[in-house]
């Protein structure tokens, strides 16, 4: 996976297995006075992803903003449309419910409805989409929510993630809607930006800076406030839709193309050459008259270079086509100094590079020994389709004996991050075999960006997004075999983990809850298994020392 590089020394090549624990821990719950507040999908909503989308809703929210590892604070929706506090003391066992938030009931007759989603952007606000066209954003601070002000986003949407920046100007929220046309339905994923206003207003603007389409719900979202980086996981390609560019933004970008075009006609050079092996890009670059070293003008990063003279000469300039590690780069007169060549070594190898600049076509790439390559692939080709389909000698493949193995995938999981109001991904990694299993929030909850956990043969990986750091995705943890261990568990609904890393949780679609202890033995770890006696399970939440789980009409809670 590259720029996915395990840690070795958080996975532990001894460990042989997890045994089943003797004692059984302390779990108590609650009745609930009214009802989960449970939407479910209808007949007109046939697309899968709606399904999966409905059916896989958790509808329990955590505030893991509070500093106090020993009271959890819970959230869920009643069917009377109440958004009510749990605050559980797992130190004293007690548990607590009240009511914070009224929903205006304006969304009750609605013929198409999503569940109502719950996010928390900071330690004073909350935002809320009934799922139908109202998303609310609130001040928390008091013991009743406040509404600040009213988002008529005007479509069914659900809130996937929610975080405000650091001096609490904005909120940037991630929302998906479907569009139907048919009986097919398309997904959309919106960023968007909301402005904080200090006072209490009746409605708000807001400014969509990413619109992504295509056939999936994203298994993972979130978004950096400070590197302004939109991170998702999807299942199926998604394509990043062109944002409308305001009066302002039409002006600088008429103004940089005439200093581009300045650049193209008078300052820029001719063509170059460039190769390329599995390692490194070598470009030359020649030019029309001597020069020392101390005329040459070089500046290069990750992503981006220049290379020019003093007297405003440019060689090369703009978006390289891929990441390039900048220690391992170097440049060289030659020819007494009427020649460049310019080494970028690059940093994900075996990467095959199409140009060396964005957009450029002034490079002339030079294939080395293009005659062997040739007369060594000779046999392979032909004038003719298959000119011989009966004969078996020499035959290297027959159409009629492929197989659906033999296909290649219409779509595999990747990995992308987005910049706003660009058309393209800056990064994309195919996650192939390391299938994504669960998202966790972990401690310390840096951002409010969440972890995701990749398997990664039979281990499970956490990662975390890292907004200053050239490899922006860091191995944090390794959960034990539990890569094989999740496989086992078919009827799995909701898996989690505690903020601290110290044990993960499966939870059925009906009653059983099994978790996975970490120990200080480094051949063996503890697995429980705690049984209810619930029709359906449909919501889970992990502490620092407690496992929450939500029935239709009672919660659950298993001290660790």
């Amino acid at each position: 996976m590259p720029l996915l590089q395990p840690n070795r020394t958080l996975i532990n090549h001894n460990f042989e297995g997890y045994k089943l624990s003797s004692g059984e821990p302390l779990t108590y719950s609650l009745e609930l006075e009214k009802n989960v507040c449970v939407v479910k999908y209808s007949t007109s909503q046939t697309s899968y992803e709606e399904v999966k989308l409905y059916s896989l809703c958790n509808h329990l929210t955590v505030d893991y903003w509070h500093g106090d590892q020993d009271i959890d604070h819970l959230y869920f929706i009643n069917e009377y449309w109440e958004v009510m506090h749990i605050e559980s003391d797992g130190k004293n066992q007690s548990i607590s419910i009240e009511p914070l938030f009224q929903i205006p009931s304006n969304a009750l007759n609605a013929a198409s409805v999503h569940n109502v989603s719950l996010q928390f952007p900071s330690k004073k606000h909350a935002v809320l989409s009934d799922g139908v066209d109202k998303i609310y954003f609130m001040d928390r601070q008091t013991n009743k929510w406040q509404v600040l002000y009213t988002i008529n986003y005007e479509k069914p949407c659900t809130l996937l993630y929610a975080i405000c920046d650091d001096q609490l100007q904005n909120c940037h929220c991630c929302l998906v809607q479907f569009n139907h046309q048919g009986s097919k339905a398309e997904t959309k994923v919106q960023w968007i930006e909301i402005e904080i206003a200090t006072d209490v207003i009746h409605s708000c603007n807001y400014n969509v800076l990413t619109q992504i389409s295509g056939q999936c719900v994203p298994l993972y979202s979130a978004i950096c406030p400070i590197s302004k980086k939109f991170i998702l996981i999807h299942e199926k390609k998604l394509t990043i839709e062109q944002q409308e560019i305001s009066k302002n933004d039409k002006a600088d970008v008429a103004c940089n193309s005439e200093q581009n075009s300045s650049i193209s006609y008078e300052n820029l050079n001719s063509e170059y050459s460039w190769t390329q092996n599995s390692d490194t890009v070598v470009v030359n670059f020649s030019i029309p008259y001597p020069v020392k070293s101390r005329d040459v003008v070089f500046s290069l990063t990750s992503k981006d270079i220049s290379l020019g003279l003093m007297d405003g000469l440019v060689l090369i300039r703009g978006k390289l086509h891929g990441q390039v590690d900048v220690e391992g780069c170097t440049w060289i007169l030659q020819d007494n100094g009427t020649s460049i060549e310019l080494t970028l070594e690059k940093y994900q190898t075996f990467h095959v590079w199409s140009t060396v600049i964005e957009g450029c076509t002034r490079g002339k790439q030079i294939i080395e020994n293009a005659d062997e390559v040739h007369q060594r692939l000779a046999h392979l080709t032909s004038d003719q389709w298959n000119p011989q389909p009966n004969s078996t000698e020499s035959q290297i493949f027959q159409l009629d004996r492929s197989e659906d193995c033999d296909e290649p995938p219409e779509n595999d999981t990747m990995l992308s991050v987005i910049s706003p109001k660009e058309n393209s991904f800056d990064i994309q990694i195919p996650l192939g075999c390391n299938q994504w299993l669960f998202n966790a929030s972990l401690s310390p909850y840096a951002n409010g960006i969440p972890a995701f956990c990749l398997r990664y043969d039979v281990d499970a990986l956490l990662w975390q997004f890292q907004a200053n750091l050239e490899s922006p995705f860091t191995h944090i943890t390794t959960f034990d075999a539990f890569g094989y261990v999740q496989a086992s568990k078919r009827d799995r609904k909701f898996i989690s983990c505690s903020p601290s890393g110290r044990f993960v949780v499966i939870c059925d679609y009906t009653r059983n809850v099994y978790i996975y202890m970490k120990s200080l033995s480094e051949n063996h770890s503890f697995q429980r298994i705690v049984s209810f006696d619930s029709d359906t399970i449909i919501g889970l939440i992990t502490s620092y020392s407690c496992i929450y789980v939500l029935s239709n009409c009672k919660i659950y809670v298993i001290k660790i």
